[in-house]
């Protein structure tokens, strides 16, 4: 058995080689047509092949998309939609995802206006995440429910377990421990995370790194972004992406992830098991050890999340998922 478990684990090492080598071969041999997009402002889904990045010194599977340019390179010409039909259930969100934010939250003269541009931006790439987020979760069900029949998992899926015990630090096997983790994140809590640690998309490290959740790291792996007005002697650096989605990502592993947010997680699990609707407003209250400010940054969270109307667009869902939908009160 332990033999037959080094073989896996060998194996997944070789398959992950093999697609990092050829992720680098397409970075660095583009195809034709798309070099020749200049600037483009959106990436737009277009296949679900794997492509491997390392983090932390673990691999992590991401759904690569394709550059798809916009006339005149305006983002806020894709970001037409209304998230007034979307928050009443009348509408669904399009699959539009910016590579970063656009400038024009900046220029923005109204508060309002800036922020319904913050949200038209982010909404769409938490439930993108959120929807790779569910398909591994409903993965792991299918194998529970096979194991728990005492059918044989196969290869293929034993390989992706140990791969996924990896990335969100659980032991081989323990799909329960699994379970606990690989969840969504309500639209509601990660849209009031994103504009209280970015300022709404007006921060440094939102405009340099696309980096809308303020997550700190020490590693030199990681790409990040010096804080002006650090502490005398600390190292941290405010982590940096190529694009807001990676950002998106790792925030959500974070969550599901750290030792610190344990306590969302359970409170999570509990609303699973009690059927009840996942909750941003009261899992929110899980996280004053995210920020130094403690119970103080709770309250900002919940303010914006009531002030916005964001728990309207827990229930959205990008344009293609089928899945039913109550209708909830309208944005504000």
């Amino acid at each position: 058995m332990k033999r037959k478990l080094v073989f896996e684990r060998a194996m997944l090492g070789l398959l992950v080689g093999c697609v990092a080598a050829y992720t680098g071969f397409v970075i660095q041999n583009p195809v034709e047509r798309k070099a020749a997009i200049s600037n483009p402002a959106l990436l737009a889904e277009a296949y679900e092949a794997a492509a491997v990045i390392t983090d932390a010194g673990q691999t992590l599977a991401l759904r690569p998309v394709e550059v798809v340019p916009l006339a005149k390179n305006d983002p806020t010409q894709a970001l037409n939609y209304s998230l007034a039909t979307v928050s009443t259930g009348e509408t669904v969100v399009p699959r539009i995802f910016l590579t970063s934010l656009p400038g024009e939250i900046d220029k923005a003269r109204e508060t309002a206006e800036r922020k319904e541009l913050f949200f038209k931006s982010v909404l769409p790439l938490v439930l993108r995440v959120n929807e790779e987020i569910a398909k591994d979760r409903k993965r792991l069900w299918d194998i529970r429910f096979r194991r728990n029949l005492g059918l044989k998992v196969d290869a293929l899926d034993r390989l992706w377990l140990d791969s996924m015990a990896e990335q969100y630090s659980v032991r081989h096997g323990d799909i329960d421990g699994l379970l606990a983790r690989v969840d969504v994140i309500p639209p509601s809590l990660a849209l009031a995370q994103a504009a209280e640690e970015s300022g709404w998309g007006r921060s440094r490290f939102a405009k340099e790194g696309n980096a809308l959740f303020g997550q700190w790291t020490y590693s030199t792996q990681h790409k990040g972004i010096e804080p002006t007005a650090r502490d005398e002697g600390a190292t941290h650096r405010i982590r940096a992406f190529d694009n807001l989605a990676q950002g998106v990502r790792a925030y959500m592993k974070n969550l599901n992830s750290h030792r610190a947010y344990r306590g969302l997680r359970k409170m999570r699990q509990n609303m699973r098991a009690t059927g009840s609707p996942l909750d941003g407003y009261l899992l929110a209250g899980a996280l004053t050890r995210y920020s130094a400010r403690g119970e103080n940054y709770v309250v900002a969270l919940r303010s914006i999340m009531e002030g916005n109307g964001l728990a309207a667009f827990d229930d959205a869902r990008l344009h293609g998922t089928n899945v039913p939908k109550a209708p909830q009160k309208p944005f504000i």
